[in-house]
């Protein structure tokens, strides 16, 4: 029974898949709204060489973190419901996506005409296909991108598949998994712990 249903999706659903994806060595052009927002990944994909089949990653340089200030004494009523071990929360990571670049990729994600704030896979294709990377590459940006599983790009998974593809057409290699830095804020709940 095991085997039969694998064949059926080794058959039936992976076919769909992989024909939701460019073939190697296609380029889409559509949109000049698009096109113009996507200036600065085009002028850079323009500019070196095409990246090599294998990238190294190379993670972005470590932050100074100072240790948070000890927490101010608290009175017996400010006490109740807070943590009874005395434990603080973790800090913050800061999104590597930076404001401007998060808002010229809304900019692009509103041209998307997204549906319930979601882009398919169909929609946000033509974008992604724009940076000339291969297939395998756009492959795993989706899936890094895709961070709630559901086949859909909301804004901030939008950005984040922006963000990887710009850092693999500057030289770089996709992580593996998806680092909290890298991951927006608003979906961090919903990486591995």
């Amino acid at each position: 029974k095991a085997i039969a249903a694998m064949e059926h999706v080794l058959a039936h659903e992976i076919p769909k898949l992989m024909a939701q994806f460019p073939q190697e060595g296609t380029v889409s052009h559509s949109n000049s709204a698009v096109g113009s927002a996507l200036t600065h990944v085009e002028a850079h994909v323009r500019s070196t060489t095409p990246p090599p089949q294998q990238i190294a990653y190379a993670p972005p340089p470590p932050q100074q973190q100072q240790p948070p200030p000890p927490p101010p004494p608290q009175s017996s009523s400010e006490q109740v419901g807070s943590n009874p071990y005395g434990a603080a929360p973790p800090p913050a990571v800061a999104w590597s996506v930076s404001p401007e670049d998060k808002a010229r990729y809304d900019e692009v994600f509103g041209t998307l005409a997204p549906a319930g704030g979601k882009a398919s896979g169909q929609t946000v294709r033509p974008i992604l296909e724009r940076s000339q990377l291969p297939v395998d590459v756009l492959r795993q940006v989706w899936n890094l991108s895709d961070i709630d599983r559901d086949g859909a790009l909301d804004a901030d998974e939008f950005a984040v598949a922006m963000h990887l593809t710009r850092e693999c057409t500057a030289g770089r290699s996709l992580p593996a998994t998806l680092p909290a830095d890298v991951c927006p804020p608003s979906k961090r709940h919903l990486l591995p712990s």
